[in-house]
């Protein structure tokens, strides 16, 4: 026994040294008014994904390594950075960048570096340190910071970052100059000049060539419209399947509360968080059915084996229909609770789950009641004709003993 729990221990230990963990990337937060931006550094928000430098290797941000060609990394410093992998698009770097084989599309792609994790001081002084870093790789870029003067400067930015949001992720990012270097912290600032989402697909238009021309969405509230442009001519060919989950971005709302000019971004790697939701308020019901059924259906066995080997009774049925009862309650207040009446069309599925729950099990442990009834008088019965029966034998059995009772023995013949 010791033996194989030091080996479930060595297995786990192995298992869990082996598992990269995710790197703690600072995280961004909506820029709000109202701050001293005097106090601030502004750089523009390239296309890409989120890279760390090790000093050896470029890092993803759930710890796993990207696939970067040797010539790539080449001559990259030694001080350890944070950026991003940045290129055309978020399709076409998320197509690269795990795949080494990829020489001419790694080529278009670069790291730019924002800041300086292993370096002392705040942010300015450790940007001072970035920008002092000799290096002599074409792929490798430090991020150009700016101070802010005030608000106007601000705006000038953001107008002159929106003209450029073709080929940049057309928003800014802002860095408190004392702010230190805390991983996973809310550090940075993002301005956008657009509003960024998510959807699922559920439906693909052909266009007039014969690729893809839309896709048919459906967002967090159950709202539907359609997607048509931001599309790589290979996304075309090979659309998104339906069901896939999708970033997409928009310039507010129409009149009738449809995203307006949506663009697609990229297909997410798991669903987003609202999509989770839902799909746990699907499952939730249908487990919280069959754990209803188990117990009753635990309690009518024990009540109809109880009875059918004699000897102490259990009368479960009681039990069984207050159990079902729950089980309508609370399907009751699932579909309730779920119910948004701002969003009557995406509530209606949960509501369906939870009435589902009620019903099904109200008919189960009334219809377990009922039967376990209905076995039982059988039995009662039953056991009744057999008594009376063993009464009847009984009673002839004890007129035959009287009979002999009478009757006097006949003599034994004499010894001879």
């Amino acid at each position: 026994m010791r033996l194989i729990v030091v080996g479930v221990i060595v297995l786990a230990l192995n298992w869990t040294t082996g598992q990269a963990a995710a790197y703690d990337f600072p995280q961004t937060e909506k820029y709000k008014k109202g701050l001293n931006l005097a106090d601030y550094y502004v750089t523009k928000s390239p296309v890409g994904l989120p890279a760390h430098w090790d000093g050896e290797k470029l890092i993803d941000d759930k710890g796993g390594t990207y696939q970067t060609p040797d010539w790539f990394i080449e001559h990259f410093p030694p001080n350890a950075l944070d950026g991003v992998l940045s290129g055309k698009d978020i399709e076409t770097i998320r197509r690269v960048a795990y795949r080494r084989d990829a020489q001419n599309a790694w080529q278009r792609l670069r790291f730019i570096a924002f800041d300086m994790p292993n370096a002392d001081g705040g942010f300015e002084n450790r940007l001072q340190q970035l920008q002092e870093i000799t290096h002599t790789s074409q792929y490798l870029q430090i991020a150009r910071w700016d101070k802010l003067k005030n608000e106007s400067d601000l705006t000038k930015r953001i107008q002159h970052a929106k003209q450029g949001a073709g080929k940049t992720g057309g928003g800014l990012i802002l860095r408190l100059k004392n702010s230190p270097y805390k991983a996973g912290d809310n550090d940075f600032l993002e301005t956008k000049p657009y509003e960024e989402s998510t959807a699922q697909v559920t439906g693909i238009n052909p266009g007039k060539t014969g690729n893809m021309g839309s896709l048919d969405v459906m967002d967090k509230d159950g709202g539907q419209f359609i997607i048509a442009s931001g599309f790589s001519d290979e996304m075309r060919r090979i659309p998104p399947a339906k069901g896939v989950y999708i970033a997409y971005k928009y310039n507010g709302y129409t009149e009738t509360g449809k995203p307006k000019n949506p663009v697609f971004l990229s297909i997410l790697d798991k669903p987003p968080m609202w999509a989770q939701k839902r799909i746990l308020g699907v499952i939730y019901p249908h487990y919280l059915t069959w754990a209803f059924l188990f117990v009753m259906l635990m309690l009518a066995l024990t009540d109809a084996i109880s009875h059918r080997r004699g000897g102490t009774k259990m009368n479960f049925k009681s039990a069984i229909v207050s159990v079902g009862l729950l089980g309508t309650f609370v399907g009751i207040w699932w579909g309730l609770y779920n119910f948004k009446s701002s969003n009557i069309t995406g509530s209606v599925p949960a509501l369906l789950d939870g009435l589902k729950l009620s019903f099904v099990t109200s008919i189960t442990g009334i219809g377990l009641s009922v039967l376990l009834s209905i076995v039982q008088t059988i039995g009662e019965r039953q056991n009744t004709r057999h008594l009376s029966d063993l009464s009847t034998d009984i009673n002839r059995l004890a007129d035959i003993l009287e009979k002999l009772k009478g009757k006097t023995p006949p003599d034994k013949p004499p010894r001879q």
